[in-house]
């Protein structure tokens, strides 16, 4: 009986320590989550600072534009 108790008890610490090494895998999941969140957040950023480039491009142009056919009307 005190045989069985001990490989019981070996089982229930393997069972702990695989139960800790679960959690440890789930911590690193997580973790590699947030790193995934944050390189999309960056990324989302980059767009949008893309876009604004973009928008202050065709203000550029569309003032470019209208200083030309002012000219023209000018001229």
């Amino acid at each position: 009986t005190e045989a069985e108790t001990e490989t019981e008890t070996e089982t229930e610490t393997e069972t702990e320590a695989e139960t800790e090494t679960e959690t440890e895998t789930e911590a690193e999941t997580e973790t590699e989550t947030e790193t995934e969140t944050e390189t999309e957040t960056e990324t989302e950023t980059e767009t949008e600072d893309e876009t604004e480039t973009e928008t202050e491009t065709e203000a550029e142009t569309e003032a470019e534009a209208e200083a030309e056919a002012e000219a023209e009307a000018e001229g």
